[in-house]
């Protein structure tokens, strides 16, 4: 079974997801040397709305967004944001993982993806449907 390489960095913070101690992680596909997925950023963020200025608004990035309530596992939302701006390797290789991680999230990890948004920008997402979807 094909499983995703992540980084130290990146596995703790999705467990730091699942676990509340945070409610977003930003992660991206890194290539060199090896391909694996990396960190970006984690962290709290009061409403979804904040995290549009903590994604870089040139490269593809993964986005998983939770209610700051501090509940443990979580329901989640997925932004997957390929600005067409980002190199065209990039973006392929971004979204040739985007549906093998949610998959290794969901049946191996125990994760609740309620929702997958796939956007050129994070404010192609309307915040207040993201906090329906997680109430």
């Amino acid at each position: 079974m094909i499983d995703i390489p992540y980084n130290p960095d990146a596995d703790a913070a999705l467990e730091q997801l699942k676990t509340g101690e945070a409610n977003f992680v930003i992660l991206s596909v890194e290539t060199d040397p090896t391909v694996h997925i990396a960190l970006d950023t984690h962290g709290t963020a009061a409403t979804f709305t904040d995290l549009a200025g903590k994604v870089k608004p040139d490269a593809p990035r993964f986005v998983f967004y939770t209610h700051p309530d501090g509940r443990r596992a979580p329901s989640m939302v997925l932004v997957y944001v390929c600005p067409p701006t980002a190199p065209v390797k990039s973006r392929m290789v971004h979204s040739g993982f985007l549906q093998l991680m949610v998959h290794v999230l969901k049946t191996r990890r125990g994760y609740h993806i309620v929702k997958k948004f796939e956007v050129e920008n994070m404010t192609d997402v309307d915040g207040r449907e993201v906090d329906e979807l997680l109430a």
